[in-house]
């Protein structure tokens, strides 16, 4: 009795190691994946209880994110926030937080949490060299121009993208680094997604500023900025940047660089290249780049004007175009004390004139005309605060009564008529 002992406590122990081991390490008896998985995910439950909510926030963040609208970002940092709090190490949700609070324009914020997300191990992607753009973005706007370009040097050696080089032009553009600047933005042009009237708009901008003559570019030979305006002629790339410009007023230099380029590129108000770098010199007080914007003030208020009296292309008289200016720019000394007042407002002046009908016949049809005369609108107004109401239509009259007096030749033939239009700023 004494020997069979053993051999029944090893019969006993046996089966019950089994059963242990098999709990620990289960193995596929033809059991689905499903099932394997539901046990690995009560496995990490069991271990990391936070790690289900977890998944759960950051899939919900994403999700607002992908909304995008104002709403949804909210949601996505208030789904990130907390799930940061269940598992702080863990880089996802500091990654779509941060990309809420860039398109919600917290830049420090932002940076701070996209930096977080790379300082906890997010993983080589597409989505983190994204990720990375946009932590150089957040913090140049977050006034950290050196941190942004150490970021951005990284993103474009390592993941050559059109988007890294041009925003490491930009923040250069910001520092100073003219030359350095071109460098970036040349290479952006290098790449598929760098060939932008964004790359172009800078460009321009970088080789105004260092006084270095542009490129000619294109075939035929055109520069940066005729080459911008070719794809964005109604500067919407400039109102409307994918992430606001860096520096004071740089939307008002740029605006002035477009209009600047008035003679070559078929814009007829180069007068507003005028109203946008006195409101940048008026805005940006410490700007490093005031001495270059005077010059183009001086060299465009030396412009006899007006530059272009445009003809309504409808019009139906043969009335000699090379009239038409000599006889404005005679009334512009009257036109520009009306508007003396608003340096930064312009105003569009429309002249009608008409002949006499043709004598009622048989065999004439009579053609309907628009009624002669002269109309004032204010066609542009930069800054936030516009004139007092009283004040534009006293200007508008103003304009009204020496624009009527201005001698215009009249239509000869019968039953026709033209309209020129004009644009009158302050002195």
């Amino acid at each position: 009795m004494a020997r069979s002992l053993p051999l029944i406590a090893l019969g006993v122990l046996v089966p019950l190691a089994a059963h242990a081991q098999s709990a620990r390490y289960p193995v596929d008896a033809g059991g689905s994946d499903v099932d394997s998985d539901q046990h690995s995910g009560l496995w990490e439950s069991a271990l990391d209880p936070e790690r289900v909510p977890y998944e759960q926030l950051v899939h919900d963040a994403k999700h607002a994110l992908d909304e995008q609208t104002e709403h949804g970002w909210q949601v996505a940092v208030e789904k990130s926030t907390d799930a940061i709090k269940r598992v702080p190490g863990d880089p996802r949700a500091y990654g779509w937080r941060g990309e809420a609070y860039l398109w919600l324009h917290d830049w420090a914020k932002c940076a701070d949490d996209l930096a977080a997300s790379e300082a906890h191990g997010a993983a080589p992607s597409v989505d983190s060299d994204r990720q990375e753009i946009e932590l150089g973005v957040c913090q140049a706007r977050a006034g950290h121009l050196a941190d942004a370009e150490r970021t951005l040097v990284h993103a474009a050696e390592h993941a050559p993208r059109g988007e890294a080089w041009l925003r490491l032009g930009e923040v250069r553009i910001a520092l100073g680094k003219l030359d350095e600047a071109i460098d970036a933005l040349t290479a952006a042009l290098d790449t598929t997604e760098g060939r932008s009237a964004t790359t172009h708009w800078l460009l321009a901008e970088a080789y105004d500023r260092a006084r270095r003559p542009g490129p000619e570019r294109g075939e035929p030979p055109a520069t940066d900025g005729q080459l911008a305006l070719a794809t964005d002629a109604l500067l919407g790339m400039i109102e409307n940047p994918t992430y606001p410009w860096l520096g004071t007023a740089e939307h008002d230099y740029l605006m002035g660089l477009a209009y600047s380029t008035a003679p070559v590129a078929g814009i007829d108000e180069p007068e507003y290249a005028l109203l946008y770098f006195r409101h940048y010199l008026a805005v940006a007080t410490d700007s490093p780049w005031r001495a270059r914007a005077q010059e183009h003030l001086r060299q465009l208020a030396a412009l006899d004007w007006p530059q272009y009296v445009v003809r309504n292309p409808a019009s139906t008289a043969i009335v000699e175009a090379s009239l038409f200016r000599p006889a404005i720019a005679r009334a512009m000394p009257a036109l520009h004390a009306c508007v003396a007042k608003q340096p930064t407002t312009a105003y569009r002046v429309t002249i009608v004139k008409r002949s006499a009908p043709a004598p009622d016949s048989p065999d004439h049809t009579h053609v309907d005309m628009p009624q002669e005369g002269v109309t004032v609108e204010r066609s542009l107004e930069i800054g936030e605060s516009s004139p007092a109401s009283t004040l534009v239509e006293s200007t508008r009259t103003c304009l009204q009564s020496v624009a009527s007096r201005i001698a215009l030749p009249s239509p000869k033939d019968r039953d026709t008529w033209y309209r020129v239009e004009f644009v009158v700023i302050a002195p």
